[in-house]
């Protein structure tokens, strides 16, 4: 059934035309990451024949763009996480030579990279916490490896746990724990729990000691620690923003969706809604997003849409196979709308993809669950 909603989804997408920003690329360009997104949402349900077709046809489109080097890192990127997803390796990082040459990209080359990577769990499934924003302005997050820094880990470990043992500043604890990276996740957890015991008597609260947390658990694997962050996160209610609190919120239920933990992901999603109804002028709430998408369908999709589009599509992996579908197939047709003047459009309209994203997600998911 679920290679059967991406054929639909995947055609009814295809007869489209959309009402585009004259920003955007050429048509065929966004079309052909299109195809990258539906070919590792295949290669997830186990079509790895059509996603290998899916995938040919979307180099062939971009063959006379290869020399631009972020086409080049997204294709070879997206190539990658179709072959891990075939062989069942769906949340293993990229290998060390892609790494290297994300690194190599030039910043407004890794940020057009990185708002992609952002949007599209399908590329990177453990990445509910990258901002690549944020990565533009200061600087890029680190990207996990396969293969670690075990030359100078021993060495690494030691000065952190010095570090970690004195009296940090709290922006000094977050870069302890974004330090971490290339460091194996069992020192990575450890940090993290010595970093837990110490955030509540810090001076002042810290976001980016709970994003860094967060980003721990999603390459780490250790959902175990997530109750033990949100309690921290409560007790820094009042110290942080509204919104700092909220997004933390939305990256928990990001993080459980991505790895196919539905129960956790609706608890972490009804937690964000009750947190949003304390807090209505600021955070969104359910109720919100439902009178959203009642609103009749404008060009272009404007922000609020778009997320009330995606929480929609994500939100229908719980109901039935036909109710489901029916439900994506009415959020696909609005991509007529979906159009965007990002910086992005030099080589890609990011909200199409953000919305194809969600949609070829919400099937996988149907099969992880």
């Amino acid at each position: 059934m679920k290679i059967a909603m991406l054929d639909q989804l995947a055609t009814r997408i295809a007869s489209i035309k959309r009402k585009r920003s004259p920003m955007e690329p050429a048509v065929a360009i966004t079309n052909a990451y299109v195809d990258c997104l539906f070919a590792v949402g295949y290669a997830h349900v186990g079509a790895s024949a059509v996603a290998t077709a899916r995938y040919q046809s979307a180099r062939a489109a971009l063959a006379d763009q290869l020399g631009d080097p972020i086409h080049a890192w997204l294709l070879d990127a997206f190539a990658m996480r179709i072959e891990l997803a075939t062989t069942g390796r769906t949340t293993e990082p990229f290998d060390d030579g892609l790494v290297d040459r994300l690194e190599a990209l030039a910043r407004p080359s890794r940020y057009k990279v990185d708002r992609l990577r952002e949007a599209a769990r399908l590329l990177e499934p453990e990445l509910g916490w990258l901002d690549a924003i944020r990565g533009f302005k200061y600087k890029p997050s680190p990207i996990r490896r396969v293969g670690r820094d075990v030359e100078t880990a021993d060495a690494r470990m030691h000065r952190l746990e010095a570090e970690l043992g004195g009296r940090p500043t709290p922006k000094a604890v977050a870069e302890i724990l974004a330090s971490t990276a290339r460091l194996p996740d069992a020192f990575a957890v450890e940090c993290l729990d010595r970093a837990l015991e110490i955030t509540d008597r810090l001076p002042e609260a810290c976001v980016e000691i709970f994003e860094e947390a967060l980003s721990i658990v999603d390459r780490s694997r250790r959902f175990d620690r997530i109750p033990r962050i949100l309690e921290h996160l409560r007790a820094a209610d009042g110290r942080l923003s509204v919104n700092e609190v909220a997004n933390q919120l939305s990256t928990v239920a990001s993080i459980y969706l991505g790895a196919g933990e539905m129960t956790a992901a609706r608890a972490a999603s009804a937690e964000l809604d009750s947190y949003a109804r304390v807090h209505p002028k600021t955070v969104a709430t359910a109720k919100d997003l439902r009178a959203e998408l009642a609103k009749p369908s404008t060009s272009p999709t404007t922000p609020a849409r778009l997320r009330a589009l995606r929480t929609a599509a994500l939100a229908s992996t719980t109901a039935p196979d036909d109710a489901a579908l029916s439900t994506l197939l009415r959020l696909a047709d609005e991509v007529v709308f979906v159009t965007d003047s990002f910086g992005t459009n030099s080589h890609f309209c990011l909200s199409v993809l953000d919305l194809v994203d969600a949609l070829v997600s919400a099937v996988v998911s149907r099969a992880a669950a």
